[in-house]
């Protein structure tokens, strides 16, 4: 199938629409860009379509974002013992805060899959008042035990990181509290 983007259409909007159109009609979708044939095809994820595109236009590649966009990406890196910028919760400390940050962690593993109810969904209080509980009770013993403060902030992170993603939960902090953790947690050897 043949595709012709308007004038003034960017490279994006372009495989955009045509990643849809092949979507829909469950075949590849071809269009002309400044002289250069482009083809799309609902095969490959967009990522690549429009990687591919660009890279036939001579255009740059994307660079990823900064910071992570999800949860779940947040906990990829964490994973990969990259360092992430989250929220300062603690303010005690580093093995404070690092307790309460790889609490946080945890509490997204175990909940990337559940369903999250809004603050006006009349279930929201029951939720609110277990969310993270196994988490607290499988990891409390390594960590040296949870005071109720750690917990109910390491609740509150993991809730905003996962409802709202990662970006837009480290957004809603002033950057004086922008802090960088790792799941590297060193030790003294005597």
């Amino acid at each position: 199938m043949k595709y012709e983007p308007g004038a003034g259409t960017t490279i994006e909007a372009a495989v955009i629409e045509a990643f849809r159109m092949s979507v829909e009609r469950h075949e590849p979708v071809t269009f002309d860009f400044n002289g250069v044939a482009i083809a799309v095809d609902r095969e490959i994820p967009l990522e690549i379509n429009l990687a591919t595109a660009r890279k036939a236009l001579g255009l740059p590649e994307i660079e990823p974002p900064f910071h992570p966009q999800t949860a779940a990406e947040a906990l990829e890196r964490w994973d990969e013992g990259q360092n992430v910028f989250t929220i300062e919760m603690g303010g005690l400390g580093p093995g404070y805060e690092q307790a309460i940050q790889v609490l946080v962690f945890e509490m997204i593993r175990d909940n990337l899959n559940t369903r999250l109810p809004r603050q006006s969904d009349p279930n929201f209080k029951a939720f609110s008042d277990s969310f993270g509980d196994s988490t607290v009770h499988r990891i409390n013993e390594k960590m040296g035990g949870y005071t109720g403060a750690m917990v109910g902030a390491a609740k509150c992170l993991a809730y905003l990181a996962l409802r709202d993603g990662w970006e837009k939960m480290l957004n809603s902090a002033p950057k004086d509290r922008h802090i960088q953790v790792s799941n590297y947690i060193p030790s003294l050897e005597r």
